[in-house]
């Protein structure tokens, strides 16, 4: 795992560069917080907090969280309460989306990550999976995601 932190004195921004699909939810949401092309590419101070909070929950892959001064608990996207059911949303050529409480496990049962939020990879081009990363926009992905049920006389 590798989280970085952007601090501002009342809140932390958690970022797992990992797990994030690069989807620009954040950047397309609050451009002066989430700027992908400068360095820091997060400013914590551009904009109020529970704006800030509002995007990051509002992230589709989880790798976004956040914690306030005050408590210094992470909350937010991959950290939100747990849903009773799981809900795997297909994107078009993109990602599974995946919502609820859900262990990811490899081939021999073990353990990669607990979330209650993911982006997994469905084109097979990630470089970090099973979550996505973004590459199958590069890849030229394509794919609606439709899932069409057979008509009985088929």
């Amino acid at each position: 795992m590798s989280i970085r932190d952007y601090e501002s004195t009342s809140l932390t921004v958690h970022w797992d560069d990992e797990i994030c699909s690069h989807s620009a939810h954040c950047a397309k949401t609050l451009p002066g917080v989430f700027r992908p092309g400068e360095r820091p590419w997060i400013d914590v101070t551009g904009a109020p907090d529970d704006e800030i909070a509002a995007t990051i929950d509002g992230c589709p892959s989880g790798a976004l969280s956040y914690s306030r001064k005050d408590d210094e608990i992470p909350v937010g996207s991959g950290d939100q309460e747990p849903e009773d059911d799981v809900v795997v949303r297909v994107w078009g050529s993109g990602p599974y989306e995946v919502v609820g409480t859900v262990r990811i496990l490899d081939n021999d049962g073990n353990l990669i990550r607990e979330v209650t939020k993911a982006s997994l990879c469905r084109c097979g081009l990630s470089k970090v999976k099973p979550f996505c990363d973004g590459s199958h926009k590069d890849g030229n992905f394509t794919d609606p995601g439709l899932f069409r049920t057979p008509r009985a006389d088929q």
